[in-house]
């Protein structure tokens, strides 16, 4: 698997049920959880997170040019909360519906509330420069010793060329000949420039890499200041609730306390989405209404088709 996705509850890895081609976890209140990304890839890659429908680096409605955290090439991260400044998080905190951020904001967004979503897109890959052209000006001469005839006919009244000059390269002499034509070679080198790509050094934790990403849509544009991120055209982050999904998200996320949470800004332009996931969340009440099935599967014996018996034993009673 190249990318991973789960939620730890707690510092622990919470256990994901698979419902109906869907993902849910049980949430209980006042529980602190975080999102955990590990990516086993060589290449640096931008996973974009969504909390309740909720962009977690501004707290606004996630949508399409919604930024990121950068993790480099077999790194992993750990989203803790939503950002309040490139110091600190406030942590992710599970309460009832009521009590969530999406809730307290009065625009609507609670209609998202009960989902994590996390969106992971590769680095697009810039092609290597073109090798350059080296142009190299070579002189050819040749010689030719010339012994003239006693008797005719002769070598003036020929229209043979005893001798020719070629120059090659973008300083070509004009009258240089070749059978009695002008030579004016030239030689052109094109070059392009690439922006150039800065690696982030934010240490968060244990983790080998987790640095926050204001995208751009261009290389060799400039990052802009905190505060206002240059938007990057990319696939949209959609976290409005599927259309059939049941009713019974009852639990959301709100605000908790402060954490240290130090991050940097750097370049990074969006390939390919590689990866979209979707958790489900509500309390464990509402997952067993909506039929997710929380409790231990019957454990069934199956018949066994083949034995380590040589020969077939024979029943009690058998005289054969």
């Amino acid at each position: 698997m190249s990318y991973e996705v789960n939620i730890l509850v707690n510092g622990s890895r919470c256990k994901q049920y698979s419902h109906n081609g869907k993902l849910f976890i049980e949430a209980k209140k006042g529980s602190e959880y975080s999102v955990e990304i590990k990516n086993s890839t060589w290449q640096r890659i931008l996973a974009v997170c969504s909390v309740d429908g909720l962009d977690v680096l501004n707290g606004k409605p996630a949508t399409e040019n919604s930024n990121g955290y950068v993790i480099n090439g077999y790194g992993s991260l750990k989203i803790d909360g939503f950002r309040v400044s490139d110091e600190k998080v406030a942590k992710f905190l599970f309460d009832y519906k009521g009590g969530s951020y999406a809730t307290s904001k009065e625009d609507g967004s609670e209609r998202n509330v009960g989902v994590i979503g996390v969106r992971i897109f590769t680095e697009k890959v810039k092609p290597p420069p073109p090798a350059p052209i080296i142009v190299r000006e070579e002189h050819h001469h040749h010689h030719h010793d010339i012994v003239y005839p006693k008797y005719p006919p002769y070598p003036w009244n020929s229209p043979t060329i005893w001798g020719s000059e070629i120059r090659y390269g973008t300083n070509a002499t004009p009258g240089a000949t070749r059978g009695g034509e002008f030579l004016n070679a030239s030689s052109t080198c094109d070059s392009t420039l690439y922006g150039a790509t800065l690696d982030c050094n934010a240490d968060m934790g244990s983790d080998r890499s987790c640095n926050y990403s204001k995208t751009l849509g261009s290389p060799t544009r400039k990052m802009t200041s905190a505060g206002s991120p240059s938007p990057l055209r990319s696939h949209n982050l959609k976290s409005s609730a599927p259309k059939d999904e049941p009713l019974g998200f009852d639990m959301g996320t709100k605000w908790g306390e402060a954490k240290e949470s130090r991050v940097i800004e750097v370049e990074f332009e969006k390939g390919i989405l590689a990866l979209t996931t979707n958790i489900y969340y509500a309390s464990r009440q509402s997952l067993i209404e909506m039929g997710v099935p929380l409790g231990s599967e019957k454990q069934v014996s199956f018949p066994e088709p083949f034995s380590d018996g040589k020969y077939a034993k024979p029943p009690t009673g058998w005289n054969g």
